[in-house]
C-alpha cells in the first residue's frame, strides 16, 4: 500500500513537472512574441513620426496638390497598419495573460504536489 502511495506521488510529480515545463515554454514563447510585435509597433509610430516630420518640413516650402495627396495617402495606409500592430499585441497581451494564468495555477499544482509529498514524513515526526 505503502509502495503504491510513493508512485502515485512520483507519477503525479513528474506529470506536474513536464505540464510546468511545457506551459513555461509556452509563457516563454508568447512573451518574445508579444515583445517583438511591440517592437515593430513602436518603429512603425516612430517611422511614421519621422515621416510627418518630413511632410511637415516639405509643407514649408509648399507641395503641389500631387505631393500632397501622395502624403495623405501614405499616412492613410501607414495608419491602418499601425491599427493592425495594435490589435496584434492586445491579442497577444491577452493570450499573454492566459499563459501566465496557467503557469500560475501550474506552479501552485507543483507546490501542492510537493506538500503532499511531504505530508507524511512531517506527521511522522509530529
Amino acid at each position: 500500500m505503502v509502495a503504491n502511495i510513493s508512485m502515485d506521488e512520483i507519477i503525479n510529480s513528474e506529470m506536474v513537472a513536464k505540464e510546468l515545463k511545457v506551459i513555461s515554454a509556452n509563457l516563454n514563447n508568447m512573451t518574445k512574441e508579444y515583445n517583438e510585435a511591440e517592437f515593430k509597433c513602436h518603429k512603425l509610430r516612430q517611422f511614421r513620426q519621422e515621416y510627418m516630420d518630413r511632410y511637415n518640413d516639405e509643407m514649408k516650402q509648399y507641395v503641389d496638390e500631387e505631393g500632397h495627396r501622395g502624403f495623405k495617402s501614405f499616412f492613410a495606409r501607414l495608419d491602418v497598419v499601425i491599427y493592425e500592430q495594435q490589435e496584434i499585441i492586445d491579442s497577444l497581451r491577452r493570450q499573454l495573460a492566459i499563459q501566465r494564468q496557467l503557469w500560475q495555477e501550474c506552479k501552485q499544482k507543483e507546490l501542492s504536489v510537493e506538500f503532499l509529498a511531504e505530508l507524511p514524513e512531517t506527521l511522522a515526526l509530529a
